[in-house]
């Protein structure tokens, strides 16, 4: 009696377990009914066209909740119905027309179709719902699209006209008078003076600190990388020079970051304020970047490798364009986060990033010529897929060094933001993989104890560079003008070829 009452206890338990866990995990049904109203009001707003691209975000946000909830939903009755499918089949194919089969057989299959129809209906309509919930976000994507392309076109006046020019000044100069009233007004409201002066003093120290970082950091990195290339061998001067030179990034990244400190640390500074304050450390930061990439593409030592073959004055021309191109970079940031922040007027912003248009232009043009003579026959006078490459980017950054400043000239401002940052920061990127090739092929050679031509040869550094190249896809469709969202919907249709059930399976 006592082994039977242990046999049983342990059962009972368990059962009492999942009587009051299965609940738990139940999936609650979605409400269809609460959908279809939302989903009517989509459609009229999505004809009506008259929500903002914020507000088409947002819904298009709920209507992907509701479409990954009907995905979801989609394996609702999974077991029952695999298990009603499983005993149809056992019956055997249906008669032929004009043959008859056993009534008892006949009357089972006609339940288990019954059963079936009745299990396969809340998935039928979560498979409905999730069509109309794909339609629906396939509009709004076609309705942004449509906007972001229309405004690519949008023409203003040209900031050449001398009639703008006298606003723009005025414009920029009433930014600088709101920041010393900011200024003033928050030192005004500080009543204790000494703590005004504790602020000062930390905050010039801090200033000083970060000055040092950002000038004395690039010198002391030269000298550093001068010692490394003496007393390393080819692998060890490509790996540690890489890693090295990108400290003069972490350098000046560090200076900004105590530049931020020291003008928060104030608490004088108002919004304004800090718009400029911040797009002054982008400027920083993206001059220290162009200058660090420019460094390694179009190195000053042969000993570093270059994805091209240039003359020592073509690199340094490079070098300076290069240079050039992430300061004026920047300093477009500076304007467009001050715009963010005073919403300047369109024609007084065009008439204030004009200069920089045309230089960014200028220095982009630079670079696409020594890339595109970089891409010329190579020193064994035969020509790759890769010298192609280069010659097709060469040519690609030309053109949009020309037709960027150009399109800021005619008036269409939207267009030529459109050509010329992306280039800006899609060079950047394509420089930084080209780099870590070159690292990532030093360190295999470095790990493996192989020499140079052995680790040319090798295919693990070639199939590293090719996974960082296509983790770079995404950041490129980003730089030219994708949405999180369109990214996401290449990501969902991507898991759409890839059965998610043994269902899909068979």
């Amino acid at each position: 009696m006592r082994a039977k009452s242990r046999t049983v206890l342990p059962g009972l338990v368990l059962w009492m377990v999942l009587l009051f866990a299965l609940p738990a995990f139940a999936q609650e049904a979605p409400d269809f009914a609460e959908f279809d109203r939302f989903a009517s009001s989509v459609e009229v707003t999505i004809a009506n066209d008259n929500l903002a691209d914020e507000g088409f975000q947002k819904l298009r946000e709920s209507l992907d909740d509701w479409r990954e909830t009907f995905l979801a939903a989609q394996e609702t009755n999974a077991v029952q119905i695999e298990s009603l499918q499983a005993q149809i089949e056992a019956l055997g194919l249906p008669p032929a027309e004009g043959n008859s089969e056993p009534e008892a057989v006949a009357t089972r299959r006609t339940e288990l179709d019954g059963e079936l129809q009745d299990a396969l209906a809340p998935r039928i309509a979560a498979e409905e719902a999730h069509a109309r919930a794909d339609a629906l976000i396939r509009q709004i994507d076609a309705t942004l699209r449509s906007r972001q392309a229309d405004a690519l076109f949008e023409i203003d006046r040209t900031p050449l006209d001398p009639s703008l020019w006298g606003d723009a000044v005025s414009g920029f100069g009433a930014v600088l008078a709101t920041v010393r009233t900011e200024i003033a007004d928050n030192i005004a409201a500080l009543s204790e003076r000494w703590f005004i002066v504790q602020r000062a003093v930390l905050a010039l120290f801090l200033v000083v600190a970060a000055f040092v970082l950002i000038l004395r950091g690039p010198k002391l990195i030269e000298t550093s990388l001068a010692r490394i290339e003496t007393s390393s061998e080819t692998h060890g001067r490509t790996l540690y020079g890489f890693l090295l030179s990108f400290g003069g990034v972490l350098m000046a990244m560090a200076g900004v970051s105590l530049l931020n400190v020291a003008l928060i640390s104030t608490g004088i500074l108002g919004d304004t304020g800090r718009s400029l304050a911040i797009g002054i450390n982008f400027a920083i930061l993206a001059y220290a970047t162009g200058r660090w990439l420019g460094g390694r593409v179009f190195p000053i030592r042969d000993s570093i490798p270059s994805p091209l073959i240039l003359d020592e004055q073509q690199k340094t021309k490079a070098r300076r364009a290069s240079s050039n191109l992430g300061l004026v970079t920047g300093l477009l940031l500076l304007l467009q986060l001050l715009d963010g922040a005073v919403e300047f007027d369109r024609q007084i912003m065009a008439v204030l990033t004009l200069p920089f248009m045309i230089l960014t232009g200028a220095a982009v043009f630079r670079l696409g010529r020594i890339i595109h003579a970089g891409g010329q026959l190579t020193e064994g006078g035969s020509s790759g897929v890769s010298d192609k490459l280069e010659r097709l980017i060469g040519r690609a950054t030309q053109l949009a060094g020309v037709a960027g400043p150009l399109a800021a000239v005619v008036g269409l401002q939207n267009m030529a933001w459109a050509i010329l940052l992306p280039t800006s920061f899609t060079l950047a990127l394509f420089a930084l993989l080209a780099s870590l090739h070159f690292a990532v092929r030093s360190g295999y050679g470095l790990l493996r104890g192989l020499d140079e031509e052995s680790t040319r040869q090798a295919l693990l550094p070639v199939l590293i560079s090719f996974v960082l190249a296509l983790a770079a896809i995404p950041i490129l469709a980003l730089i030219w003008g994708a949405r999180n969202s369109d990214l996401g919907e290449a990501w969902e249709t991507f898991k759409a070829g890839i059965p998610r059930s043994r269902r899909e399976i068979s």
